[in-house]
């Protein structure tokens, strides 16, 4: 099998998927916006604008109904929150093990995916 660059491989994917999707342009996945049950609260798009020619739009307008209980939006739960220890902070050990790993990855034949010029070719944007 021939290998594959990431960038071509990304485009190809962003392309077939950008085309498998005009073919389902009337099958949207999201709820249609009803009209309310009550329309007496109903007033023209025009009503309040000094000249009726600058409206963009002649419809009627519903105002939300003051009803519906609005649902407070509530933070997920975290159980351990992560937190990078800045660079000055770092313990000894640390500092040791990741220049371990820095070796590592830099004795890695340059033609290996995994290797340190390799992973400098990729973009951050497509990480």
């Amino acid at each position: 099998m021939q290998n594959v660059d990431k960038r071509n491989m990304l485009l190809g994917l962003g392309g077939l998927y950008g085309a498998a999707n005009l073919t389902n342009v009337g099958l949207a996945l999201a709820y249609p916006i009803t009209a309310p049950d009550d329309i007496s609260s109903c007033v023209a798009a025009t009503d309040g604008v000094p000249d009726v020619g600058d409206a963009v739009r002649g419809t009627a307008c519903c105002l939300p109904s003051s009803h519906t209980t609005l649902v407070p939006y509530v933070l997920p739960l975290v159980d351990q929150l992560c937190v990078r220890t800045p660079a000055d902070r770092l313990i000894p050990e640390y500092i040791e093990k990741y220049q371990e790993a820095m070796k590592a990855m830099k004795a890695i034949p340059d033609d290996d995916p995994r290797s340190w010029k390799h992973q400098g070719k990729i973009p951050q944007w497509s990480l």
